[in-house]
């Protein structure tokens, strides 16, 4: 697993997103089965993911960042270049 820095994506909040995703085992594992389940996009495996977190009610990252299906595909997208 390669940790993403600043640098990897366009937007701050997108990276913040990310961020959070790798440091929170849960949100990591979660991101790798939507992508695995849903293998038809990535936009539609994001939508699912963000669809499923906004029903639980995890909404923002603890920095307070909202989750959208953007930054979701973004670190998706992150994750299926740099990770083995």
């Amino acid at each position: 697993m390669n940790f993403p820095t600043r640098k990897d994506f366009d937007c701050w909040t997108h990276y913040n997103v990310a961020k959070w995703i790798y440091k929170d085992g849960n949100l990591y594992n979660m991101t790798k089965k939507f992508m695995k389940n849903n293998t038809r996009s990535l936009s539609q495996s994001a939508y699912y993911m963000f669809e499923k977190l906004k029903s639980s009610g995890e909404l923002t990252t603890p920095e307070g960042v909202k989750f959208s299906v953007t930054s979701i595909m973004e670190t998706m997208l992150y994750i299926l270049n740099n990770d083995d």
